[in-house]
Parts: C-alpha cells; sequence; structure tokens
C-alpha cells in the first residue's frame, strides 16, 4: 500500500450538516494535520482526487488554510509525507466542456472521469496540455511523487 488517498474534507465525515459543519476550522486544521502526519509516518502519501493540485470545488465552510506548500513541505520534512501530482479528473472536466463526447449519461455530472471515454481524442489533447501546464509547476517540489491519471 502506497496511498491513503483520504480526501480530507469535513464534507466527507459521517456527521456532515453544510450548515453546521462538525468541527471549527481550527479543530478541523489540527484533524487534517494529523492525518498528514499519520499518514506519513506509515510511509503512505496522497494520491487520485485527494492529491494535487487540489482544485476540487470545496463547500465554503470547508476549511482550507492547511492546503498550501508550506504545510506540505513540513510533512515531508518531517515524515518524508509526499504527494501525487493527479491530472484525469481535470482534464476530463476541460474536456467535457470541449464537447468529448459523453459515454456514459447516467454517471454522476461530477464524476467526470466516469462520463467520458479516456481515449476520445478531445480528452486525449486536453489531457496532454494538462500534463504540460502542471509538470512545470510541480517538478522541483521534494513533496512530489508521481504524477497520476
Amino acid at each position: 500500500m502506497f496511498s491513503w488517498s483520504h480526501e480530507l474534507n469535513q464534507n466527507e465525515h459521517p456527521r456532515w450538516n453544510p450548515k453546521r459543519p462538525p468541527f471549527r476550522p481550527a479543530r478541523w486544521e489540527r484533524i487534517a494535520k494529523g492525518t498528514l502526519r499519520a499518514a506519513g509516518r506509515s510511509g503512505l502519501g496522497f494520491s487520485g482526487a485527494s492529491a494535487l493540485p487540489f482544485r476540487v470545488p470545496l463547500h465554503p465552510r470547508e476549511p482550507k488554510r492547511w492546503r498550501n506548500g508550506r504545510t506540505f513541505a513540513a510533512e515531508w520534512r518531517a515524515t518524508g509525507l509526499r504527494w501525487d501530482v493527479h491530472l484525469e479528473i481535470w482534464a476530463a472536466r476541460r474536456a467535457l466542456r470541449r464537447g468529448a463526447v459523453v459515454v456514459n449519461p447516467d454517471a454522476p455530472r461530477n464524476a467526470y472521469t466516469r462520463r467520458l471515454s479516456l481515449l476520445d481524442p478531445v480528452y486525449r489533447k486536453t489531457a496532454l496540455q494538462e500534463i504540460r501546464r502542471l509538470v512545470p509547476t510541480y517538478r522541483n517540489l521534494p513533496y512530489v511523487h508521481s504524477y497520476t491519471g
């Protein structure tokens, strides 16, 4: 096992209530950072949708302050925690906006990779653009493990 792949969002918590989140921002930040520390100490990293670049649409009440390069670098120095840069979801989202064929209309609207074929030419072109856009941003960061998707 190499990836924790935990979402690190309060809205994934069983007690989530959008009108009143179950944890205050400072408390959730401690929980999130504790999860990062435990994952790093266990030799795990973060992959999939919970990985970089963190462009996941978050609820307005979702604490976001811990999601930054300083936190990632500190955890990498303390525990060796590393992150993947996930490309597939955002490339699929853009490809659908650019006319990729929806092959699974029954998939949820925000399940972008399940809605289209990853062989669709629009997706493939968009994925290559996404790779060329993201790699220069993340290539020299010590806490980046791999590019996935």
